[in-house]
């Protein structure tokens, strides 16, 4: 291995080091690097480690500050921290007390390491009568984010989170660095290791780019503006590269928050996007890129209302309901069952899609060439490509004679599916063997079954769970030493050995494309629906 890269995980960084002292370590953590031992010092790491210093603590004064310009008669202040990662937590507290009693302010900290301890620790905060919220950085709160989103609206608590996933999932704001644009300079980074640079001469970075997201609804705080175009994190000089901040004003709170706006912005038109998933940075991005193909920009000439399942499919339509009640221009989901819950949720408000299933079939459209109604959209071609995929695998496997083919029996596509793989193994002279699963604990039933049966290789299928768990086939792949091709990237990304299939990526970007043909006019029953997009 030529170097071994650690975004996001002090723990895995800190056991990369344990492993070796040889192979050279890019990291990117929220710990300070010099105080936990990974390197000697910023500007000159020394050994086989150097990477990004997000700098999540040292921003926290900044953040206090947002929140006190918001509300400027706010004189206490909850801190949620969790106790188990102290590298962070001391820190982060530490510099807050210190930007709090500069500006006679109070803080009250409390502590939560389990989903208990957080509903305890947000009936401390209304007890002790706190203002507002922030949370110090830790991967925990971003894993539930739905949980602390629920109880600061419940208890009607203002909170400045410190990822962009909490405000997209509907917390009212948040200021952090880019995550993906620290991926882009590990990125970066282990390119130049490979090329010849030693990691003991290569400085540990900053990020370069900070995130200030609002929910916005229709009225827009003008004195939350101005502070967003000052803000200006501190930095030690000796940790300084270089940065550039820009503002992402995110529309949509989940809910109205108790505070006054002070001016009225112009109106624009709101769209609403469905999703099954969790908030996926990557997915919204190319679908703002399909939007802004067709003259709209997030924030300045449209405002767009997330709804995310975080994977419960039951509540999508739920979710659907609310966007349709708001009464957006154009309602956006990607997959069968978010379009069918926006179907049912509305007949008037248009609707763009994005299916893996034939729109025909499910009941979307009433043709491809003619949607009618108030829906088209993308129906990505999955399940055409399964023959490709199966001639893929046994290019990468000669000797293959026996497939394993796991499917989703609760999956709309998957009887289409193994029709095609079927067909397509008996025409190639292999046999298929078919395993189910619909959950997690089935996923690992079927691998267990795998491992008995000991197939030559492993065709995954399409579908929402299977995507979804994406890590944990990756894992048992890998584990049993299966070869296996899926059907999306994102699980080549994840670890697996080869996928073959539509672009989700573009597909998001089609679909914002087609919801800006519809703000400018278009009706959904006069165009197309496109057979495919980029594979």
């Amino acid at each position: 291995m030529a170097v071994i890269a650690t975004p996001g995980s002090t723990a895995a960084t800190l056991a990369a080091k344990a492993a070796t002292t040889t192979i050279p370590i890019v990291f990117v953590i929220g710990a300070d690097p010099v105080k936990i031992g990974l390197v000697a010092s910023l500007n000159r790491p020394g050994g086989n480690v150097t990477g990004i210093n997000d700098i999540g603590v040292d921003i926290g004064a900044k953040r206090l500050g947002f929140l006190q310009e918001l509300l400027p008669r706010a004189t206490r202040f909850g801190v949620l921290v969790n106790p188990d990662n102290p590298s962070i937590t001391e820190s982060f507290v530490t510099e807050l007390q210190t930007a709090a009693s500069a500006i006679g302010r109070q803080i009250e900290v409390v502590t939560a390491s389990t989903n208990a301890d957080i509903d305890t620790a947000f009936a401390t905060l209304v007890k002790k009568r706190a203002d507002a919220l922030l949370n110090c950085p830790d991967a925990l709160f971003v894993t539930r984010r739905v949980q602390l989103i629920t109880l600061a609206v419940r208890h009607a608590l203002p909170a400045l989170y410190h990822r962009r996933e909490l405000a997209e999932a509907g917390g009212l704001m948040s200021y952090g660095s880019d995550l993906p644009d620290q991926f882009r300079q590990t990125g970066g980074y282990v390119g130049r290791i490979l090329k010849g640079e030693k990691p003991a001469d290569m400085p540990v970075q900053l990020p370069t780019r900070f995130e200030f997201v609002i929910n916005l609804q229709n009225r827009q705080d003008a004195r939350h503006r101005r502070a967003a175009h000052a803000a200006r994190p501190r930095r030690r000089g000796d940790r300084v590269i270089r940065r550039r901040e820009f503002i992402t004003l995110l529309g949509g709170a989940a809910v109205a928050w108790p505070l006054a706006a002070r001016a009225q912005q112009p109106a624009m038109p709101v769209v609403g996007f469905l999703g099954a998933s969790a908030p996926d940075t990557g997915r919204a991005r190319a679908f703002h890129l399909g939007l802004k193909e067709t003259g709209y920009v997030e924030g300045d000439s449209v405002t767009i209302l997330y709804r995310w399942a975080e994977n419960h499919m039951d509540r999508l339509p739920e979710l659907a309901a609310d966007l349709a009640r708001r009464r957006v221009a154009v309602l956006a989901s990607f997959g069968n069952a978010p379009a069918l819950a926006a179907k049912g949720a509305t007949t008037t408000v248009p609707i763009v899609f994005g299916a893996g299933e034939d729109p025909v079939r499910s009941g979307l459209v009433a043709s491809l060439a003619r949607p009618g109604g108030n829906l088209t959209g993308i129906s990505i071609l999955s399940v055409e490509l399964v023959t490709k995929r199966l001639e893929l695998l046994r290019e990468l496997v000669p000797a293959v004679a026996k497939v394993a083919v796991l499917v989703d029996p609760a999956s709309p596509v998957t009887e289409t599916m193994l029709r095609e793989v079927e067909m397509a193994a008996r025409s190639m002279g292999l046999r298929a063997q078919i395993l189910n699963a619909s959950s997690s604990g089935e996923i690992d039933a079927a691998f267990a079954t795998l491992a008995r049966e000991r197939p030559d290789a492993l065709f995954v299928g399409s579908g929402f769970l299977l995507n979804s768990r994406r890590v944990q086939l990756v894992h048992l792949a890998t584990l049993h030493k299966v070869p296996a091709i899926y059907s999306s990237r994102e699980s080549v990304e994840a670890g697996g050995l080869m996928s073959y299939g539509p672009s989700l990526t573009d597909a998001h970007r089609q679909i914002g494309v087609y919801a800006g043909r519809i703000l400018k006019g278009a009706k959904p029953a006069d165009f197309a629906s496109p057979a495919g997009v980029e594979v």
